[in-house]
C-alpha cells in the first residue's frame, strides 16, 4: 500500500508523498522515491483523506510513447481515491498539452473513486502542401495525425469504478495542404 499525502506533481526528498513519485515506486517495484512506500508487485495507491476534495495538477510531462503523457503505467496499479472522497486529478490547463496516462501494454489500471479532467491529447499536423513526406519538394502532402485518449492511452488493461471523466479531449492534427482557422 502507498499513501499519497501531497497534490503537488514532483518528485523530491521533501516527506512528502505525489502521485509521481507513487506511481514510479509502483512501476519499478522499489522505493525509487524514498517519500512513498516502495512497489511490490501489484499495488494499491491511495490518498489520504486530507486531499478530499483537492485537485492534483499535473503538469510535467512523463512519458511521450504515444504523445505527451503526464503518467505512464506499465504494471498492475490500482488508485484508489475512496479516502479523499471528490479528488481530482487534472492537467494544468495553462501547461502543456497532454493525456494524464499512458496505460503501456504491460499495464493495468484502476480507477476508483477519482475523476481525471483537462486531458488533452493533441495529433501532429501534417506536411506542408508541395513537400512530400520525406520533404522533398513535389509530392502531395501528409494528413494531421490522430490525438489519441485524452484522459488515457490505453494499450493494457484500464477498469474505472465510481470514477468520473470529464472535459478530456483528444484533437487531431491539421492536414498537410490546407489548415483552417477562423481569425480572432
Amino acid at each position: 500500500l502507498i499513501t499519497v499525502n501531497s497534490t503537488a506533481d514532483s518528485v523530491g526528498s521533501d516527506s512528502l508523498c505525489t502521485l509521481r513519485e507513487a506511481i514510479a515506486n509502483a512501476n519499478d517495484d522499489a522505493a525509487t522515491y524514498g517519500d512513498c512506500a516502495a512497489g511490490s508487485g501489484p499495488d494499491t495507491i491511495t490518498f489520504a483523506p486530507a486531499l478530499a476534495n483537492g485537485v492534483i495538477n499535473l503538469s510535467t510531462i512523463g512519458d511521450t510513447t504515444w504523445g505527451p503523457s503526464a503518467l505512464r503505467v506499465d504494471s498492475a496499479i490500482i488508485l484508489d481515491g475512496s479516502s479523499a472522497p471528490g479528488l481530482t486529478l487534472a492537467r494544468v490547463v495553462s501547461g502543456s498539452e497532454m493525456r494524464l496516462f499512458f496505460v503501456a501494454a504491460t499495464g493495468n489500471l484502476t480507477l476508483r473513486h477519482l475523476a481525471l479532467r483537462d486531458g488533452l491529447a493533441q495529433g501532429g499536423d501534417g506536411a506542408p502542401s508541395g513537400l512530400s513526406i520525406l520533404g522533398g519538394p513535389g509530392g502531395g502532402a501528409g494528413g494531421g495525425a490522430a490525438g489519441l485518449g485524452g484522459a488515457i492511452f490505453n494499450q493494457g488493461t484500464v477498469a474505472l469504478e465510481f470514477s468520473v471523466l470529464h472535459n478530456n479531449e483528444a484533437r487531431g492534427g491539421n492536414g498537410g495542404g490546407i489548415a483552417y482557422t477562423t481569425s480572432q
